[in-house]
């Protein structure tokens, strides 16, 4: 079985070109995700537009479905150590086993501090995993919520975008 390549991005003008990041495609990952959510997806435009975006991020699903690979590809390829590093700027948390694999990494790179949003806090079978991502010192977990959805547990910081 080969697999397929994993694709660690670079960050943008609004983050800095120098944070590595590691996105999913939009919607299919998103378990979370909202009526408001899918009719706004900035994720979803741009890999529409780019649909070399799609291919790549559709890779890193592929191996996603293999956590202890994610875990032994991501940490490879953290060879130095970056300040920042961005989970999804795609896609988001779809299953316990995706979680607990960024659980292992985030704690294996306590020099690099990590940080994402995510909707899939409203998924109760993946709220507890989250609480322990949330919980490692350099993880940075954000939930996200717009005007068609309740806000987070109050332990957490959360990003809320008006329509």
């Amino acid at each position: 079985m080969e697999l397929p390549t994993l694709c660690v991005g670079n960050g943008n003008k609004k983050v800095g070109a120098r944070v590595p990041t590691f996105s999913l495609p939009s919607k299919i990952t998103c378990p979370g995700k909202s009526t408001w959510c899918v009719e706004h997806c900035y994720a979803d435009r741009l890999e529409r537009l780019r649909p070399n975006i799609r291919i790549a991020y559709e890779r890193n699903l592929a191996i996603c479905q293999y956590p202890v690979l994610l875990v032994n590809f991501i940490l490879n390829r953290l060879t130095v150590s970056f300040p920042w590093f961005r989970i999804h700027p795609s896609g988001d948390f779809f299953n316990v086993g995706y979680i607990n694999a960024w659980t292992e990494i985030v704690a294996a790179r306590p020099d690099i501090q990590f940080w994402s949003y995510t909707r899939s806090w409203s998924v109760p079978e993946l709220l507890e995993p989250l609480e322990q991502l949330k919980a490692v010192p350099n993880m940075h977990l954000f939930g996200s919520t717009d005007p068609s959805m309740p806000l987070p547990p109050e332990n957490w910081y959360f990003a809320f975008i008006s329509s």
